[in-house]
């Protein structure tokens, strides 16, 4: 049951990330999200933000991260194309164990 939960939150933070990442994608190159290595991108947040990786999907070709610090901040990326992107990140992550 509880992975059910934790599947259904991915798919519709996943599906948001999509759509939020097409609309960056749209936007001017100056306004576009951090990207880089998955990698690299990982290790940063690792190193300086103390997050790590709590979730992951896929959605048609791309696969989405979730990194979340025991502080609740989180960050959440996308590859896309051999790139990652971080596409939203924000305060005050908390685990929903079902509505």
């Amino acid at each position: 049951m509880t992975h059910r939960i934790w599947l259904g939150a991915l798919c519709i933070l996943a599906g948001a990330c999509l759509v939020m990442a097409l609309a960056i994608g749209s936007r001017p190159a100056a306004a576009q999200a951090a990207c880089g290595p998955l990698v690299e991108l990982l290790a940063a947040l690792r190193d300086k933000a103390k997050e790590f990786v709590v979730a992951t999907a896929t959605v048609g070709n791309e696969r989405v991260f979730l990194t979340v610090s025991e502080a609740g901040d989180f960050t959440v990326i996308i590859t896309r194309q051999g790139a990652a992107c971080i596409v939203l990140a924000g305060k005050d992550y908390q685990a929903d164990r079902g509505i």
